[in-house]
């Protein structure tokens, strides 16, 4: 399994990716939107987590902007925030997207979880 984590919070990023690595997850880590489309352009991934708020753009505007140009991974992102702005999760919900609120997650919930969403894509 192959995923890439787009997280800003270099704290957040580091506990998730090393969390998922002992789990035998094969981690790319993107601090940005710039840098995530950058991998998502170069490579296809199992699944794409997605911070929300990240310095340079939106998550969701690199979901939009994947989706649009019907890139192989625009259906494999799952958006992790630690909002629950009934505004954002409509943003992400009216683009066919699921979301999960970080602070409710241990890391290990968050491994479950993402061999979980890796299930279904495949489905």
């Amino acid at each position: 399994m192959t995923i890439l984590l787009v997280e800003d919070d270099l704290f957040l990023r580091e506990v998730f990716a090393e969390s998922l690595k002992d789990d035998g997850i094969t981690v790319f880590a993107a601090e940005d939107g710039a840098t995530a489309l950058d991998f998502l352009q170069k490579a296809t991934f199992d699944l794409v987590l997605m911070d929300v708020f990240l310095p340079d753009m939106t998550g969701i505007d690199v979901a939009e902007k994947v989706k649009n140009s019907q890139n192989a991974n625009a259906n494999k992102i799952f958006f992790l925030t630690n909002s629950d702005d009934p505004k954002i999760i409509l943003q992400i919900q009216s683009l066919g997207y699921s979301y999960a609120i970080k602070s409710d997650m241990t890391p290990d919930q968050l491994g479950e979880k993402v061999k979980t969403l890796i299930e279904q894509i495949k489905l």
